[in-house]
């Protein structure tokens, strides 16, 4: 059953996940992870006085901290209360939606949209100004018009809300996202899905061919002020796996493998099967990359609570291709996005630079 306002999407073999679901999924998933979403609520919220008392306790023997703890515990408050609003929100609009006659769905759908559009950047807004994170935007005059695809670098948890703090809050962008399997399993994003193209990866598919033209199919439809997120490097960056890479590289056959990833120190090589199949699929849609440092702290709960991520200097830059000037030839196009990913390397060292760690 396609979601309520969905965009036309051509009938495929591959259909992405938000399309392949059927109800009966969803029903399972959503029981399961609103019920645990609710025994957590009642839960943190019946130790938080206790749970704040021992932050503040802890903040002033640490004072390194920055306030580390006391700003975890105000997050993870927001969180579960955000998490909430969003499920009652989208709940009333899917069911207003059936409730309503067909020729008002899409005024509904959209209505609903704007909704997801002012949470996200509202949440955005919150965690990064929690944190004391106020990001330097550069590239704002790069951000095509019409539809695009956005190719992001993944450092950890907190830069899935950079494009929306980015985008959706200065221009009202409404973001499509490619993700991992895992986040099928967080309520609100989940439920809003239902109303926003979205595909949620399984990275250890048995046909990635068959996962990647999946990918691509998320982008059918797109309109003015929309776009594709997607992390090509497929998993946040650190220097273990980056370690990894170089030693598969190094006992790979291909010689030419070390020489392809050595150059990437600050982002790991891009995985081409999804980002490639999406400009096959779309070669009219302009490209938008999208860099950024300060978020390297964002991923574990250990480094929010000792403050390793608070106060730090936080920058995006952007830059843009326009579909013009995307090469064609299917093998010209593989080592354009290195090249491009490159960039992406010296800008992300550049910004470091720019903006050191404090």
């Amino acid at each position: 059953m396609r979601p309520i306002g969905s965009p036309p999407i051509t009938t495929s073999p591959y259909e992405p996940s938000w399309l392949a679901d059927t109800a009966i999924d969803r029903l399972k998933r959503r029981s399961l992870s609103w019920s645990l979403l609710l025994v957590a609520t009642i839960l943190w919220y019946a130790v938080l006085p206790f749970s704040t008392a021992f932050a503040l306790v802890r903040d002033l023997r640490h004072r390194d901290t920055r306030w580390g703890s006391l700003r975890t515990i105000a997050f993870i408050s927001v969180y579960a209360i955000a998490e909430w609003i969003a499920i009652v929100v989208l709940s009333t609009g899917w069911l207003g939606a059936w409730a309503t006659p067909r020729r008002h769905r899409e005024r509904t759908a959209r209505w609903v949209r704007r909704i997801q559009g002012w949470w996200g950047s509202r949440l955005s807004e919150i965690a990064y100004g929690l944190f004391g994170l106020v990001p330097h935007i550069e590239g704002l005059d790069e951000v095509p018009d019409g539809p695009f695809l956005l190719f992001t670098r993944h450092a950890g948890g907190g830069d899935t809300l950079a494009p929306m703090y980015a985008l959706t809050r200065t221009r009202g962008t409404h973001l499509r996202y490619v993700l991992k399997q895992e986040l099928r399993f967080a309520p609100a994003f989940e439920l809003a899905c239902s109303w926003s193209p979205a595909h949620f990866v399984n990275r250890r598919a048995k046909d990635p061919e068959a996962e990647a033209q999946r990918v691509a199919h998320v982008a059918d439809g797109m309109q003015a002020g929309e776009c594709l997120v997607i992390y090509p490097e497929g998993t946040r960056f650190t220097d273990a796996k980056r370690q990894r890479i170089l030693d598969r590289a190094t006992a790979s056959s291909d010689p030419t493998e070390l020489t392809r990833v050595e150059p990437f120190t600050h982002v790991l090589p891009p995985r081409k099967r999804g980002p490639l199949a999406l400009l096959d699929r779309h070669p009219e849609l302009d490209v938008l990359f999208f860099a950024h440092v300060g978020l390297e702290h964002t991923d574990s709960l250990h480094d929010l609570w000792n403050g390793r991520c608070a106060g730090q200097p936080m920058a995006i830059r952007m830059w843009r291709v326009r579909a013009a000037d995307i090469l064609r030839d299917p093998d010209a196009r593989a080592a354009w996005l290195d090249v491009q990913w490159r960039r992406m390397n010296a800008e992300v060292r550049d910004l470091k630079e720019r903006y050191p760690e404090v």
